[in-house]
């Protein structure tokens, strides 16, 4: 919680690069964590980086899918719209 709080202060400025590392390590640890899902795929399309934020997006929801069982509530669009 306090890396994602981090990333969203605003004294703090941080490029998409270092976002998407962020979110990597956030993934590591804790790899359903939608807070760095949010921030990592935002900041790939900042990057221009569209392909590997869907994959990503779509890597989580298989993923959460297996784990939990249920189906993953939201779509990539609400997802980059909630960070953006």
């Amino acid at each position: 919680d306090l890396l994602i709080d981090i990333s969203r202060q605003k004294e703090f400025v941080f490029s998409s690069s270092e976002l998407v590392s962020l979110a990597d390590i956030l993934l590591i640890y804790d790899e359903l964590n939608e807070e760095a899902l949010k921030l990592k795929c935002c900041a790939l399309v900042k990057m221009g980086r569209n392909g590997l934020a869907k994959a990503t997006y779509n890597s989580f929801v298989k993923q959460y899918s297996v784990l939990l069982g249920i189906k993953y509530n939201y779509y990539f669009d609400q997802i980059i719209l909630q960070s953006g």
